[in-house]
């Protein structure tokens, strides 16, 4: 039998560095472990998907409460797959604190 090849999944930080990070079990990520990369509560971050690359994005719930610093590089990586997608925004979109990037299958 093929052993399943896991494809890393990325934490973009404030400061603009990312980290390549893999679920603990070596398969699927578990709550605690996402709670971890954002600093709390998680929140998924709408239309924020690319495919082949990630598949869902989470980032704190309170970020912009707790005043995490603001994520200006996933900022700017989700404001360009939102115009792609053709909608109005009502307002300026804006991401705080670490933005965690699910790569598919995990």
């Amino acid at each position: 039998m093929r052993e399943r090849q896991v494809l890393p999944s990325k934490v973009i930080h404030p400061d603009g560095t990312v980290t390549e990070v893999y679920p603990e079990n070596g398969e699927k990520f578990q709550y605690e472990e996402l709670s971890e990369f954002v600093g709390g509560m998680i929140e998924t971050v709408p239309y924020f998907t690319k495919r082949g690359e990630f598949s869902v994005a989470y980032c704190n719930e309170e970020g912009m409460i707790l005043g995490m610093e603001a994520n200006p590089v996933a900022t700017k990586m989700w404001k360009d797959i939102l115009s792609k997608r053709g909608g109005q925004l009502l307002r300026e979109p804006r991401l705080f604190g670490p933005i965690f990037l699910k790569a598919p299958g995990c």
